[in-house]
């Protein structure tokens, strides 16, 4: 027999910055949820950039709920593989 559907009071779409810092706050309120992701944490940000972007916010700015740069360089700019697993550290 198969199981029945599952139920969840809220889903976000998409596990990017926006999609991360959402769960986290509906996990802080208790509030059930789902992420759903077409594709592996931070995918765009490994297959659809280019090799020498920066962020244009100095690394102080970035942070999601919890979480914030704690490098040791505040004023520069995160390259593409900073990015990738300041957002793959948040998702786990």
């Amino acid at each position: 027999m198969q199981p029945g559907p599952t139920y969840v009071d809220t889903v976000v779409i998409g596990a990017g910055h926006a999609g991360l810092a959402v769960s986290a706050c509906l996990r802080d309120r208790s509030v059930d949820h789902v992420v759903l992701e077409r594709a592996d944490v931070a995918h765009s940000w490994k297959t659809e950039r280019w090799d020498s972007l920066r962020l244009l916010t100095p690394n102080w700015q970035s942070r999601l709920p919890g979480l914030a740069y704690v490098g040791d360089d505040p004023d520069g700019f995160m390259t593409v593989p900073d990015v990738v697993g300041f957002i793959e550290r948040y998702a786990m």
